[in-house]
Order: structure tokens, then sequence, then C-alpha cells
């Protein structure tokens, strides 16, 4: 189980994603899913899969290599890991 202090070191080595067609992506993602929540997309090159976390202040943490994805990889991951969050 990942603790709080480990969710933490892994928050503040990440970099936020906020480049490219990923914030486009995940605001038309989360409004499909009806997610009232703003959601912060972190990549990390520590974490080899994706990863959600934080109840009050939600983040996906995407692995370095998600730049390469395809755009149905991108989709796919996304709702998934939002689909997390919804529940």
């Amino acid at each position: 189980m990942m603790t709080p202090i480990f969710l933490y070191r892994l928050h503040q080595r990440a970099l936020i994603l906020n480049l490219g067609t990923w914030p486009d992506l995940l605001a038309q993602l989360s409004l499909k899913l009806g997610l009232r929540r703003r959601v912060t997309l972190l990549q990390s090159a520590t974490r080899p899969i994706p990863l959600t976390f934080g109840f009050l202040s939600p983040k996906i943490l995407l692995p370095a290599d998600a730049h390469d994805w395809t755009p149905d990889r991108r989709r796919v991951v996304l709702l998934h890991e939002l689909a997390h969050i919804k529940r």
C-alpha cells in the first residue's frame, strides 16, 4: 500500500503535464464523465504505470513515456484513471 508520505514525495517530484494535447483531452473527458472536481495531470520519471491518488484534490500521475503514446491510448488511459476519480 502506498503511504501518504510516499504519495506526497511522488507529487513533489512530478512535473505538471499542461502542454500539448493533454490538458484539452483531460478537460474533454472530465466533462464527458461529469466530473466537477479539477484533476491535476502529472508526469513522473520514476513510475512505470499510471496512478491516481488524492481525494479532495485528485491527481493522475503518468509515466515519462506517456508523451509517446498514441491518441487512442492516451484517451483510454485517461478514461480509466478518471473513472477511478468518479467512483
